[in-house]
């Protein structure tokens, strides 16, 4: 038995955020289209061209405090989340960041 869940966890760093980097501008897409946040957020930015570190680091951060008050706003989960079920509302966007 292997102590990680799967060979992505194991491969090189350079393959991994190559991997990542490749998957990023979907991503920004998602997020830009279907979550009203992130749609006002990223609306200057066009998410093909946001396939590097240097483009990545020109996106505003969301900080805890911007999210706690978007919750106010908007129960439970403000205006951040990209669709919603009857059981749950759920994001996914830029989880393949993490």
């Amino acid at each position: 038995m292997t102590d990680y869940y799967d060979d992505l966890e194991t491969r090189d760093p350079e393959q991994r955020e190559k991997a990542l980097l490749a998957l990023l501008p979907a991503h920004i897409a998602n997020a830009k289209d279907k979550a009203p946040y992130f749609g006002s957020m990223l609306k200057d930015i066009e998410p093909r061209q946001v396939s590097d570190r240097s483009a990545l680091a020109t996106i505003t951060v969301t900080r805890k405090s911007d999210l706690m008050s978007l919750q106010k706003q908007d129960a439970p989960f403000g205006t951040v989340v990209s669709h919603r079920t009857k059981s749950a509302t759920y994001t996914n966007i830029l989880s393949a960041m993490v």
